[in-house]
């Protein structure tokens, strides 16, 4: 198990000094597997606390004291089922009566303002209209659990100008323009970020 526990740490370390310096090597998904592995077997690794990474120029910061807990490295997993993760890292807040749970925005991903996006009616509106218009549409998505299924937009944002777009073609001659980040869920592969898609041959990955 010491090897094993060894291994992660090592796996962990190298994709959080990638991802702090610009050069991500796996999905967010991949690394709380990573994370969540290391911490089934050694709760105390101090891997588990670490924050920031070396940079690549051999710079240095000057360390600084935060006020508040890093909250944020004592995440829980909340998907609906496991409620109690919540009310257990609420605990360990200076004052677990009083916070704010919101999205999570950082290395936001978006679609292009012109992407079409399939009302739950048929018809199709660009999704600026829905950003510009702050309309709240019924529409048309795919989960692999429930097939095509009918939600509400509960929200949208404008994100700015980006520079990190990609455009993906499918079989029928439609394409979509995202940023590299914006996750597609592919055959054989399981959500993976655009950029990775690309040149990937999905009929044969994995199989």
């Amino acid at each position: 198990m010491r090897t094993q526990i060894t291994d992660l740490a090592k796996r962990l370390k190298r994709a959080n000094e990638a991802y702090r310096n610009g050069n991500p090597i796996m999905s967010d998904a991949a690394y709380d597997k990573l994370e969540d592995d290391l911490r089934a077997l050694d709760p105390g690794h101090s891997m588990l606390a670490k924050i920031g990474a070396p940079a690549p120029s051999g710079g240095h910061w000057p360390k600084a004291a935060h006020v508040i807990p890093m909250g944020s490295l004592k995440k829980c997993q909340f998907n609906g089922n496991s409620a109690h993760e919540l009310r257990a890292w609420m605990k360990t807040l200076p004052h677990p009566h009083s916070c704010t749970i919101s999205q999570k925005l950082d290395g936001i991903s978006c679609f292009d303002g012109d992407t079409p996006v399939h009302l739950a009616n048929g018809e199709t509106i660009p999704i600026q209209q829905i950003v510009d218009e702050g309309l709240r549409p019924q529409v048309l998505t795919w989960t692999p659990q429930e097939g095509v299924v009918t939600r509400q937009v509960t929200n949208a944002f404008d994100n700015g100008e980006r520079d990190n777009w990609v455009r993906l073609t499918f079989e029928d001659g439609t394409s979509v323009v995202v940023t590299e980040d914006h996750e597609f869920y592919a055959k054989n592969c399981g959500l993976t970020p655009a950029k990775d898609l690309l040149g990937m041959d999905l009929q044969n990955h994995n199989e």
